[in-house]
């Protein structure tokens, strides 16, 4: 099939308006040679946070490398077309007051803390910081904190705003949502779209799960925040090809890959021949459409993080490949 002419690889960096029209007559002239794959393989491709936030030069948090990485990805569904029979795609989605945002917390002279500023629980209980309102519960707050800092995972740290809900670095970047355009009027099939990050309670890298899910009252109760989503899981796994890409590599797109790999190991230890389909080696990570987080003075060296969860995953089964290796080949 011929390549389309409203895709330039070229504008992967740029804003512009979705041209509509322009592909729905490309996909009507192109769809005469559209023939989907005959083998019974069934195989998703899972986006996570391709957005404008993330991917395009200028913006908050502005993942250096990312619109090479949107280019390799639209260039994959392209060639792929049609062999790829789901496209799933998260939105990491924010608002002005959540745990992680400089809006959230306030100090003794009611400022708010610079984009950056690690915060720690012994931060809280000094009163060095505090949240912003009154009628937020401290304990939970201290819950979060004492429940993070003893994790593996990353501690508290304000980021730059981003991704707002409605805003227009919410969205996904334009040459890429051009093309999942392309893909559903050539396959007849719909994006699934997947939101994440809303609660204002905890950090939510993973599609799958909250950082921290459940905060708890001094008096033992119980507040949850955010479970695991079983659901979509469910649907991965139901695929004999997950094809994983994304940003960031350091952050999000390792805490997707990390909640996958415990949910799989976890279902074969528990009922190993009720969880057949529940397999590492389903997952292909293609490690050159994700970039990791460009460090900061005194914040961790998050590409040596990424490239060591990349060997860690692939010690454990899951395939790391590359957008342009033979398809048939990666079986």
């Amino acid at each position: 099939m011929k390549r389309p002419s409203f895709y330039s690889p070229d504008r992967a960096g740029n804003l512009y308006l979705p041209r509509y029209n322009l592909i729905q007559k490309e996909a009507r002239e192109l769809h005469k040679e559209f023939k989907p794959a005959e083998d019974s393989e069934m195989i998703a491709l899972f986006l996570i946070d391709p957005q404008v936030g993330f991917c395009i030069p200028g913006a908050s948090l502005y993942v250096d490398g990312a619109e090479k990485d949107i280019e390799r990805i639209c260039d994959f569904i392209y060639h792929n077309l049609e062999r790829i029979d789901e496209i799933l795609v998260s939105l990491d989605t924010h608002t002005v007051f959540q745990i992680h945002t400089p809006g959230f917390w306030v100090n003794d002279q009611n400022e708010s803390p610079d984009p950056f500023t690690i915060i720690t629980l012994e931060n809280v209980k000094e009163k060095k910081w505090r949240p912003y309102a009154e009628w937020i519960p401290i304990e939970l707050i201290e819950s979060y904190l004492e429940q993070l800092e003893k994790s593996k995972k990353y501690i508290l740290i304000t980021w730059e705003y981003h991704t707002q809900k409605g805003s227009v670095d919410n969205a996904v970047v334009p040459m890429l949502y051009e093309m999942l355009f392309f893909y559903s009027l050539m396959s007849g099939k719909e994006i699934k779209w997947v939101i994440k990050g809303e609660s204002p309670w905890t950090e939510n890298y993973s599609v799958l799960s909250p950082e921290i899910p459940n905060l708890y009252f001094k008096d033992g109760s119980l507040k949850v925040v955010g479970n695991f989503d079983e659901n979509l899981m469910t649907d991965l796994m139901g695929f004999d090809r997950i094809y994983v890409a994304g940003e960031a590599s350091s952050h999000c797109v390792k805490a997707t890959l990390e909640d996958m790999l415990k949910s799989i190991q976890h279902a074969q230890k528990r009922v190993p021949d009720t969880f057949y389909g529940y397999k590492e080696s389903k997952i292909y990570i293609l490690e050159d459409c994700m970039s990791p987080v460009k460090p900061t003075p005194g914040s961790p060296d998050f590409p040596a993080i990424a490239e060591e969860a990349l060997a860690n995953f692939k010690l454990a089964g899951m395939k790391v490949v590359k957008s342009t290796d033979d398809f048939e080949r990666q079986r």
